[in-house]
């Protein structure tokens, strides 16, 4: 990664990084890379949710931080797990699924704050 990069920039050339997802950690990641590459043009862009492997396939960007696809092989595909986070569903207060213990259960808890949020 640190060669490829250090080519792209050698070449004034930009890196396309897409964002499926974005987190506190792939910020973190593309601030060290900026800082690690001094000098590299970046074009970061979002992407929808689904859209990763067919971005790629159309060479639309160099690399995407984006969630696993159910099947991430394919020629000229190569995804690197990189991390793994807890889901959460987050709804307003006044939503129907608010305060329950689980969405996929009908029981139903006062709620005491602005927002709810519900581990799957």
């Amino acid at each position: 990664m640190v060669a490829w990069a250090e080519e792209r920039r050698a070449g004034g050339a930009v890196v396309r990084v897409g964002l499926g997802v974005g987190s506190r950690i792939s910020s973190l990641i593309l601030n060290e890379a900026a800082r690690a590459f001094p000098g590299t043009r970046w074009r970061i862009r979002r992407l929808g949710f689904a859209d990763s492997l067919t971005a790629l396939a159309k060479d639309l960007f160099d690399v995407i931080f984006a969630p696993a696809p159910p099947d991430p092989s394919g020629p000229g595909i190569h995804a690197v797990p990189l991390w793994s986070e807890g889901r959460v569903l987050v709804v307003g207060a006044d939503h129907p699924l608010a305060g329950r213990a689980s969405p996929w259960t009908r029981s139903r808890t006062s709620v005491s704050s602005r927002c709810s949020a519900t581990s799957r």
